[in-house]
């Protein structure tokens, strides 16, 4: 009886997502995943670990993912009875429609954010260093053409984009660390506790941020062909992306010392620049920064599609297709309201990133472990 009642529970819950909702498995999962962390090392994230912890910036690393591990471990224990939903069916679930709705305005707010911060790095970065004679908005109306194709198509275009660009990505950047090795300072790891353990353990704890994916896990179910690997990629993921953020700062404190403060963009460029094969071929970075456009347009696409998604869920529509332009136009007008790079990566700091602690390591916390408790005393 339990169990046709758990059966009944999901078909309610899950008819308007399952519906025409394109499956895909273990790796493409892994790759929709892994384009926001390339994207996070490629802008400003790893920079702004590097910024906030110094020479301990690998063991500030270390730390956070091992707590984004555990995190996700007790995650995934409270989500045992919700098999195949994601979050937006578990506030329903909890606190019906109203609550839904808000947990959806919230994580749409902070994909729209992440969205608009790192377009104004991209749009600023490509103006800078290789179309000067081009407007920002000429660059981003043009960066939008293969999204908006791509978002329309569907995921399967996009984890199909994915499952070829972000492993390029990946291995462009373990070569660019092993041909910058000459650059590199064994001496730049001292201090070894950095600002000190407090600093490193306690106040930069809120760094866990840089693990906003865990964010678009809570809506992977729904599109997986065997719901039990969502466990398997999760932490897989997560795995990766603690050894791709160890590599990169440990590739930025070896080449510029803790005291020197870097550009909070591109920071993969900064090394980049530096980097040469041999003696005739120099400034390579123009073959890793086209690799990181791929990058950011496979982020963009998945991105745009992940709100219109959330949009649909929460107002019960029958497409997100026609949303897609709208998204895009509010997330370029949000990108222009930033004057320029320093006032994104300001944003980034003081808004996005306690925002995204408090949405996805509380708030989302919360929301799943009393629907557990609210499960487990109805059954």
């Amino acid at each position: 009886m339990e169990i046709l009642e758990q059966y009944v529970y999901k078909i309610k819950e899950c008819d308007i997502i399952l519906n025409n909702v394109q499956k895909i498995g273990r790796i493409e999962a892994i790759a929709l995943h892994l384009a926001i962390i390339c994207n996070n090392v490629i802008f400003n994230i790893t920079s702004i670990i590097f910024n906030t912890s110094g020479s301990a910036s690998w063991l500030n690393i270390l730390y956070i993912s091992f707590l984004a591990i555990i995190f996700m471990l007790l995650v995934l224990k409270l989500l045992k009875p919700f098999p195949s939903l994601n979050l937006l069916d578990i506030s329903n679930y909890l606190g019906g429609k109203f609550l839904k709705r808000i947990m959806a305005g919230l994580y749409i707010l902070m994909f729209v954010a992440l969205t608009s911060i790192y377009l104004r790095y991209y749009v600023n970065g490509l103006h800078l260093i290789y179309f000067p004679r081009y407007s920002l908005l000429a660059i981003a109306l043009l960066t939008f053409v293969p999204v908006i194709i791509a978002s329309r198509t569907g995921l399967k275009a996009i984890y199909g984009t994915n499952l070829f660009v972000i492993p390029i990505t990946i291995l462009s950047s373990i070569l660019l660390f092993s041909i910058s090795n000459k650059n590199f300072s064994w001496q730049n790891f001292c201090p070894i506790f950095g600002y000190g353990a407090k600093e490193l353990f306690i106040n930069q704890s809120m760094n866990i941020f840089s693990f906003n994916i865990i964010g678009y896990m809570f809506f992977l179910p729904p599109f997986l062909k065997k719901e039990n690997e969502f466990k398997k990629i999760s932490i897989i993921t997560l795995i990766i992306a603690g050894l791709y953020y160890l590599l990169t700062v440990i590739a930025l404190t070896m080449t510029f010392a803790y005291s020197f403060q870097t550009d909070e963009t591109f920071s993969l460029y900064l090394i980049a620049r530096l980097a040469t094969l041999g003696r005739f071929f120099e400034r390579i970075d123009a073959i890793f920064f086209f690799v990181w456009i791929l990058a950011f347009l496979s982020f963009l696409s998945f991105n745009i599609y992940i709100i219109s998604i959330l949009i649909k869920q929460s107002c019960n529509l029958a497409d997100s297709k026609e949303l897609i332009y709208s998204i895009c136009s509010i997330i370029i007008g949000i990108c222009f309201t930033f004057k320029n790079m320093a006032a994104a990566s300001s944003f980034t700091v003081s808004f996005y990133k306690p925002f995204t602690v408090i949405l996805i390591f509380a708030i989302s916390f919360l929301v799943v472990l009393l629907a557990n408790l609210k499960k487990k005393r109805s059954s």
